[in-house]
């Protein structure tokens, strides 16, 4: 029986073809690096403090280089820390960042740490997310009930995999994008990167391979940091040590998932940016939450406009903040110094 779907000479008879571009913001993003910092693991507490975070802020950041692990290494011991986090997040450490690699902060629209894309775009638990705009861009910062503890088996990966980086500080990127007609930047926390500085995702499970259960989410937070390889070990554990077992994956970021997937997120993601952007007002604090809402009585999303008893409280950047974060040189400078003539801390 003729068919038509299978006559590729009829196909190639025809004018050039008009590809249609299902994921057009997914392909649209085109992450471009702008940047790096580390910032320390124990933070200030008071998210608008901007010379505690500039103390706790290094740039030009050490860079967490990666090294692959011989086959059957032992997993590194470290001591119980377990870091008790700031009941607030602050957006500082990002911008005194951008303020150093001269990155205009007001070329954005959406300027924000990874984590709030996150659990915006993948839809699939309650959250808090503080929003204020300045001229015509928006910032963001999530509100999360946290546990960073530095000695779990996914930190020791990491350690294993970066023997050289010995900083007690996270590293970060700042990474620039495009989501739909928005332009973004935002704050990565970044693994570890290849020699040629190509961030690389760290990740180990039990298992041989990287749980269906998570996949979207890895997908999504290599996604936005521009990471294109995930580095995936098994481990195994006994009373005496944890080793890897087995080889070292190498995963292709862009394998992981179906493309209809991607394309469901990053339009999710962009549907809530765009709201945000047409909703939300200059001298107002608001709250994006997904949450179950009881004037409502329904589950869903729902952006608040903070009261005036709750507003100072929760106003995490002003007009000044500007001022005094390009006022931070001098420490910066300082950092910069003590950096560069610690051999330790060389890249």
């Amino acid at each position: 029986m003729y068919s038509l779907l299978r006559d590729d000479q009829l196909f190639e008879r025809c004018d050039p073809h008009i590809p249609f571009d299902a994921n057009d913001m997914v392909n649209g993003y085109a992450p471009e690096f702008r940047g790096s910092f580390n910032l320390n693991w124990e933070h200030p507490y008071n998210p608008t403090d901007v010379a505690a975070y500039a103390q706790a802020v290094t740039v030009p950041a050490k860079i967490c280089k990666y090294k692959k692990p011989m086959a059957d290494a032992v997993f590194p011991q470290v001591p119980a820390i377990n870091i008790e986090e700031p009941e607030f997040v602050s957006i500082l450490p990002l911008l005194i960042a951008a303020r150093h690699h001269n990155v205009d902060i007001h070329q954005y629209h959406i300027v924000s740490e990874r984590n709030s894309f996150r659990k915006i775009a993948m839809n699939n638990e309650d959250y808090v997310i503080s929003v204020q705009k300045f001229r015509e861009t928006l910032f963001l910062r999530r509100h999360d009930e946290r546990n960073n503890n530095r000695s779990s088996i996914g930190h020791r990966f990491e350690r294993l995999c970066t023997p050289t980086y010995d900083m007690n500080a996270s590293y970060y990127q700042l990474v620039e994008g495009t989501i739909g007609n928005l332009r973004t930047l935002i704050s990565a926390e970044t693994d570890a990167v290849f020699d040629h500085e190509d961030p690389v995702e760290l990740k180990c499970s039990y298992s041989n391979h990287l749980a269906d259960d998570r996949r979207s989410d890895v997908w999504l937070q290599a996604f936005l940091s521009g990471v294109k390889r995930i580095i995936f070990g098994q481990y195994s554990e006994t009373v005496y040590a944890t080793r890897l077992k087995g080889e070292i994956q190498n995963i292709s970021v862009e394998t992981l998932i179906e493309e209809i997937v991607k394309d469901t997120l990053i339009s999710t993601l962009h549907r809530v940016l765009q709201f945000l952007s047409e909703r939300v007002n200059e001298n107002q604090v608001y709250l994006l939450s997904r949450r179950f809402d009881h004037r409502a009585g329904r589950h869903g999303l729902y952006l608040y406009t903070v009261g005036e008893q709750d507003r100072i409280r929760l106003t995490f950047i002003r007009r000044e903040t500007f001022d005094e974060v390009n006022n931070t040189n001098p420490v910066i400078t300082q950092q910069m110094s003590i950096t560069s003539e610690d051999p330790q801390a060389a890249n």
